[in-house]
């Protein structure tokens, strides 16, 4: 099986990574981190890449390892005999033809912007977000901060950007955090950002179509 950022963590979820590379145990650990970025970094692109390769051979032992699923066990058969008796004792009730009622459909919940691709400071917006009370690395900051570079660099974020404010807090934080952190650390947004980003992130959904 091919990997790719669709069908990664259904593909892997039976194996056992701490019989990989260390290297491949890190990059399965903060997939989610890289993903988002899969199609706009070419550096991430080309890490998450290798990595497909170096665990694609290990989905083969992981499918054998799977247990095999269970038969149901086999019906005994009726006699004539003993259909006959039941014919005899049983009277079929007669059957009640219940009118179902038909549901409505359920309309999906439109989001109130919808775009066919969504735009990068969202997908930095909610990568941030997705930090909150969460314990993480400091390769897990410095990459997120680094994407915010890059696209400043290559103006794929500009500072006439509508979240381009909402994009500097961020970086700011990034930054404070980067150079308090030990390591690793649990990651706390400012209540008042974590709000006003939340609303903004909420807004936005996938045209339907397109999902």
């Amino acid at each position: 099986m091919k990997l790719t950022i669709k069908n990664y963590k259904e593909a892997t979820k039976n194996i056992d990574f701490k019989k990989l590379p260390e290297a491949a145990q890190e990059a399965h650990k903060e997939f989610n981190s890289f993903a988002d970025f899969y199609n706009e970094d070419k550096d991430i692109k080309e890490m998450l890449d290798n990595h497909f390769k170096i665990v694609e051979p290990y989905l083969k032992d992981s499918e054998k390892k799977s247990p095999a699923p269970k038969k149901a066990p086999a019906k005994k058969k009726t006699t004539s005999s003993q259909k006959s008796t039941k014919n005899v004792t049983k009277k079929a009730a007669p059957k009640r033809t219940a009118t179902k009622k038909t549901a409505a459909p359920k309309k999906a919940q439109r989001k109130p912007i919808e775009v066919d691709l969504m735009p990068l400071e969202i997908k930095v917006i909610r990568r941030y977000l997705n930090f909150h009370n969460k314990k993480v690395t400091e390769r897990q900051v410095s990459l997120l901060y680094k994407v915010i570079q890059k696209a400043a660099t290559e103006k794929t974020i500009r500072k006439t950007s509508k979240y381009a404010s909402e994009i500097k807090s961020i970086s700011n934080d990034l930054i404070k955090t980067y150079k308090d952190m030990n390591g690793t650390c649990k990651f706390e947004v400012p209540d008042s950002l974590y709000t006003k980003l939340k609303k903004i992130v909420d807004d936005y959904g996938v045209t339907p179509a397109v999902a």
